[in-house]
């Protein structure tokens, strides 16, 4: 009799990077240098929501000054939104794990979504091939405040 086992990786679970901790820290300032490009001036975040699993991340966070006001939003790409109603308050970011050209690993922004009227990261599992949907922590669309 012959018996075959297969043996099946688990993924790593979800984590939530606590305050302080360098993935923490790493994630943010991905993420932060990514919108130093559409806005001028010092941010910091207020986070969701932070989950990372494997080589991927997901962040629902809040853009604002380090006085902790909100961005005023003249004078930047989303001038014309704000000034219309259709910019939320939300900041929605994939991220993944990846080598540079000198095969030093960083969090590279995959996807990003200030201000969303909609639920805009509902999708990126299908365009992202790989990325655990486990990520997604409001799989009804509905986010719960300051959770």
């Amino acid at each position: 009799m012959f018996a075959a086992f297969v043996l099946l990786q688990t993924p790593p679970a979800v984590t939530q990077p606590k305050p302080g901790s360098a993935l923490r820290k790493a994630t943010l300032q991905a993420v932060r240098e990514r919108m130093a490009k559409d806005v001028k001036g010092e941010i910091v975040f207020l986070v969701d929501a932070l989950r990372v699993q494997g080589d991927w991340a997901f962040a629902g966070l809040r853009p604002r000054r380090p006085s902790l006001k909100m961005i005023d939003w003249t004078g930047t790409i989303y001038a014309e939104q704000a000034r219309e109603g259709l910019l939320d308050d939300g900041l929605y970011v994939l991220l993944r794990l990846e080598p540079n050209e000198k095969g030093v690993k960083s969090w590279r922004v995959k996807e990003f979504d200030l201000g969303p009227t909609d639920v805009s990261w509902a999708g990126w599992p299908e365009l992202h091939p790989g990325m655990p949907k486990a990520l997604l922590p409001w799989p009804e669309g509905a986010i719960p405040p300051n959770s």
